[in-house]
């Protein structure tokens, strides 16, 4: 377990290596959870991640929206053109990482996946700008207010 004490802000991130299960989210009903989506699935509620499956419809869930829609096509990725001001997709992401720090600065709790957001989607090799937005968002997150690990060390 690693926590960084010398942050100026009040709340705490919590980076957690396992999939989040929503009876964890239920029972922490004051913590939000990040999460990836995709676009599609953000307004269908349909996605068939394991961490969609448990966090959509959950109060506590915040979705970053990383993907146009499911599946491998070119066409399911974001682009480059997805990161300019005003898109979609950097708004969304702009919305989620500020609902996060607002309630860090209220001293709240966040869980973080344990892979950088929009890995998944692979951004840093169809969206590359965006990703770096994504990057500049979360290492803010993560330089402003405490972290601590929890390193899932057993074999499943």
């Amino acid at each position: 377990m690693t926590t960084s004490n010398d942050r100026p802000g009040t709340g705490l991130l919590i980076i957690q290596n396992r999939a989040f299960k929503r009876e964890q989210l239920r029972g922490n009903p004051a913590a939000l959870f990040a999460w990836e989506d995709t676009l599609e699935y953000r307004r269908t509620g349909l996605s068939h991640t394991r961490n969609a499956k448990e966090c959509y419809g959950e109060m506590n869930a915040v979705a970053f929206v990383t993907k146009k829609l499911a599946g491998d096509a070119p066409y399911c990725f974001f682009t480059d053109e997805d990161a300019r001001s005003g898109s979609t997709a950097l708004d969304s992401l702009e919305q989620a990482f500020e609902r996060l720090r607002h309630h860090l600065v209220r001293g709240g709790i966040v869980y973080f996946p344990g892979i950088a957001i929009g890995t998944a989607a692979n951004l840093l090799n169809t969206a590359p700008m965006l990703w770096g937005a994504v990057e500049r968002m979360r290492l803010d997150l993560f330089r402003s207010f405490k972290t601590h690990s929890q390193i899932d060390t057993k074999v499943a």
